[in-house]
């Protein structure tokens, strides 16, 4: 059974929150039951089911459109509400991971610490400072 995702209360219905997070986070997020999948689903259907459960669970979304000229292997989803970033790489059932796709997850699954910053050519020595 899944798991509440803000603690780890298993539900009994496939809930993304349970009823003790919903009151606690005082939010106005739907409680969403999640209807399966056929087994042979495409993986655009795929994502755009998870593109609606995470809109409807209150999640930023950045889904890259044109993936060829992004690093290969970069995650299809990365979400993003309150402390939390989720990436995800969707496949279907009998999809596969590629090295490169397996090696952003990894790199990705390790990060403690995330810094956003705004930056212009002027902030080169900055940005330089950061990355050593």
């Amino acid at each position: 059974m899944p798991n509440c995702d803000g603690c780890a209360y298993e539900q009994r219905l496939n809930r993304i929150v349970c009823d003790a997070c919903y009151e606690q986070e005082g939010t106005v997020r739907k409680s969403l039951t999640v209807e399966p999948l056929s087994p042979d689903a495409a993986e655009s259907l795929f994502q755009a089911r998870v593109i609606k459960i995470a809109e409807d669970a209150g999640w930023d979304r950045w889904h890259n459109t044109n993936p060829r000229k992004s690093a290969p292997g970069w995650p299809d989803l990365i979400l993003v509400r309150g402390p939390r970033m989720v990436a995800l790489e969707l496949k279907t059932m009998t999809g596969r991971l590629s090295d490169a796709q397996q090696h952003w997850l990894e790199i990705l699954a390790r990060v403690e610490v995330v810094e956003a910053r705004m930056c212009r050519p002027s902030d080169l020595a900055e940005i330089e400072r950061i990355l050593r």
